[in-house]
């Protein structure tokens, strides 16, 4: 028994992950899809909200919050997570930051990255590549391994919400609801901004802030525009409306961490969320309007 244990040790390692939201895992069966021959894993066991299912592992339908326990190669780590992005998230993920040492010296550049471009001594590209090269000097990152940790669905999503906010812009979208807004509420700039920071606020809550501030950014400075406004703080109140999703598991990917290992539902979060919403929108429109009056 022991010499199979020792065996068992040298050629298995177990990890746990967990479904996010947007899997392609989720509604499916392990037994049904072709996961663990494309990824040479072996699925043990399944827990939902906090408690294993008492089911054949392989036979469970899978569901967004799911904490799964695999049987995976000894290998090889990130080239597993590599064949797992999109489909399921490990807790002792490479993609997960591990705080240390180098996390301080990394905040340390990136401040003084800030501090340099806002001052104006140097452009925004000189002081980024700068920041870089300073992460690669003290070893806060690998050269040969930068690629593999860029985030390509961001840059996608980046480039899309671009694309969008342009058409919005040259198809007179933002135009007619930005006129249709203004029909509705008024020209009061304080309602107008009120209303846009709570509809983006609340859209954020289900997709990515990144998306919500690029269809509402050309809407809320062309309603700026015309009633006369600067956009500036318009502006500003709404890029941070669009952070502060609190109320959902799936705006935010610290929530979607722990709402299937904690057993938590989706209402939780809204008892709680839902109040820390509120709050913070109505401070962020009032601090707003403190350093950068309307009118």
């Amino acid at each position: 028994m022991c010499l199979a244990s020792m065996r068992l040790t040298l050629i298995e390692k177990l990890r746990t992950a967990y479904i996010g939201f947007g899997s392609d895992l989720i509604g499916t069966k392990m037994s049904e899809n072709e996961f663990e021959q494309r990824t040479n894993m072996v699925l043990v066991a399944v827990a939902r909200q906090g408690h294993r299912v008492d089911q054949q592992p392989r036979e469970v339908v899978l569901n967004a919050g799911d904490s799964l326990l695999f049987e995976c190669p000894p290998k090889n780590d990130q080239k597993t997570e590599m064949l797992t992005r999109g489909s399921l998230t490990f807790f002792d993920s490479n993609f997960v930051p591990q705080i240390g040492k180098k996390t301080v010296i990394s905040a340390i550049i990136l401040i003084t990255m800030f501090v340099i471009s806002s001052m104006h001594l140097l452009p925004l590209m000189a002081c980024t590549m700068l920041a870089a090269g300073a992460m690669l000097v003290f070893k806060c990152c690998k050269l040969q391994k930068v690629t593999k940790y860029v985030e390509w669905e961001l840059l996608i999503i980046l480039g899309c919400t671009m694309v969008i906010s342009t058409a919005i812009t040259k198809l007179g979208i933002a135009d007619a609801i930005a006129n249709g807004v203004l029909n509705v509420c008024g020209h009061n700039p304080y309602i107008i901004m009120i209303v846009m920071c709570l509809l983006a606020s609340i859209v954020s809550e289900f997709i990515s802030d990144v998306g919500a501030s690029g269809v509402f950014f050309p809407i809320v400075y062309k309603e700026a525009i015309v009633m006369g406004c600067n956009p500036l703080p318009f502006v500003i109140s709404l890029m941070i409306s669009v952070t502060i999703s609190f109320a959902s598991p799936i705006g935010s990917s610290t929530h979607m961490l722990i709402y299937g290992p904690g057993g938590f539902k989706f209402t939780d979060f809204m008892k709680i969320g839902l109040i820390m919403h509120i709050i913070l929108l109505i401070s962020c429109i009032f601090i707003v309007n403190i350093v950068y009056p309307i009118s």
